[in-house]
């Protein structure tokens, strides 16, 4: 199994976003994430077992319809760029952003749940952060998550370390 796949097995790709800010007028444009992104995730592998270290990118975008105070929702989009991101995703999002700009999402996964990561059949994790976080600025989200599983792969049992980057630009401002 290809580093490539591993990535593509052992987590779901997709987007994240940020959203509202404490105490602060849903009106305050510093703190208003609602809007249309262009959106990169870029991923990561590393089999250090068997000399495995890939990484790839997947363009998409995300749009944040909806804030409340700090907390946001929308959709997410994965689209397929030379075979990094096959298959396809799209579903829900959801997220705070903080008054300091900070901010953590979740993504729908496969199961209809929110996370970050999916465990593929053949691996356990040891460890997987629920959210992406980061930060919002200036219409900017940049955020990542990183998990560890140990997979059965070439005869054994490996460790997997898998990381994840969504670097999103707003479009247009809802």
């Amino acid at each position: 199994m290809n580093a490539q796949r591993i990535a593509c097995l052992a987590l779901a790709l997709v987007p994240a976003l940020a959203a509202g800010a404490c105490d602060l007028s849903l009106t305050d444009p510093r703190h208003r994430i609602t809007g249309d992104y262009d959106a990169l995730w870029i991923w990561y592998v590393d089999v250090p077992s068997l000399g495995i270290a890939d990484e790839g990118d997947c363009d998409g975008h995300l749009d944040i319809t909806r804030q409340r105070g700090e907390d946001f929702s929308g959709r997410h989009a994965i689209l397929s760029t030379f075979g990094d991101c096959i298959p396809e995703r799209s579903g829900r999002i959801r997220g705070h952003v903080y008054s300091d700009g900070d901010l953590d999402l979740e993504i729908e996964l496969r199961d209809g749940r929110f996370g970050v990561f999916e465990v593929e059949h053949g691996c356990r994790v040891i460890h997987r952060d629920r959210r992406l976080e980061g930060r919002f600025r200036h219409g900017r989200i940049d955020a990542f998550a990183d998990a560890q599983f140990r997979c059965f792969l070439e005869g054994g049992e490996r460790d997997v370390f898998v990381e994840l980057d969504l670097l999103a630009d707003e479009r247009r401002r809802f």
